[in-house]
């Protein structure tokens, strides 16, 4: 099955998480501002270094046509959760992604497709607000596939014992969308991952769980950039990752 036909059945079969329109301008607002500092620019990038475009307020991921990469594409989901929600989109993020490299997409940033782009990306980022705490709905059940009774223990404490905090929402989401479940072979160097399973299995399950979950994924991130091929040179990214990371707190 096709990924952006797996998400659809995923998202239109079970309801959706409980979050009031405030909560979804607020979670919207937060994580505008982690990924692209609230401008309008950032919601359309392509970060050096990486073979994907970036787009939204959770810089969602899009492969040019044929691309392979060991990440998680997620903005063909998005796209279908908005016209789930009734949105009307643009016929051309319907099809395959126009850009074939970072240097094309860069030559039409100023285009008035781009400008277009961006004008929808800021108009529905709500939306993508709840297209995120949706994903979060299903996450729990994805990463407790495969783990011992006693890990599968573990990760459904540590969850719900950040989900109680008045900021676990917005810890829990901003670091799914950040760098995904971890329930990818692929998304991971040298045997460790990095993702949401990852930390959460990590945590301290008697420590005062925001801490907990920062200093787990500190620690993780830590270990990412350690273990990265040397020329991805992901040392760069390490500073601006904890900085996002503490604004759990």
């Amino acid at each position: 099955m096709i990924p952006l036909l797996a998400s659809l059945l995923i998202l239109a079969a079970a309801p959706q998480l409980s979050i009031s329109q405030t909560q979804a301008e607020k979670l919207a607002e937060k994580i505008w501002q982690n990924e692209c500092g609230r401008s309008l620019l950032g919601l359309t990038s392509w970060n050096k270094g990486e073979e994907h475009a970036s787009l939204g307020i959770g810089h969602f991921i899009w492969f040019p046509a044929g691309q392979k990469s060991i990440f998680q594409e997620t903005f063909p989901a998005l796209i279908a959760f908005l016209e789930m929600e009734g949105i009307k989109v643009p016929g051309w993020l319907k099809k395959e992604c126009p850009w074939k490299s970072e240097e094309e997409f860069r030559s039409k940033l100023h285009s008035q497709e781009m400008q277009e782009l961006r004008n929808f990306l800021y108009e529905t980022r709500t939306f993508q607000a709840r297209f995120i705490a949706v994903r979060l709905e299903h996450t729990l059940e994805k990463m407790s596939v495969g783990l011992s009774k006693e890990n599968k223990e573990l990760l459904s404490h540590n969850f719900f014992r950040v989900a109680s905090t008045s900021n676990g929402l917005y810890a829990l989401s901003d670091y799914l969308n950040f760098k995904g479940e971890g329930i990818s072979s692929t998304e991971q160097y040298q045997g460790e991952g990095w993702g949401l399973k990852q930390v959460l299995l990590r945590m301290d399950p008697e420590a005062a769980p925001i801490p907990a979950f920062i200093k787990a994924a500190k620690e993780l991130l830590t270990l990412r950039v350690e273990h990265a091929p040397k020329e991805r040179n992901e040392a760069r990214w390490l500073r601006g990752w904890i900085k996002r990371i503490e604004t759990y707190l």
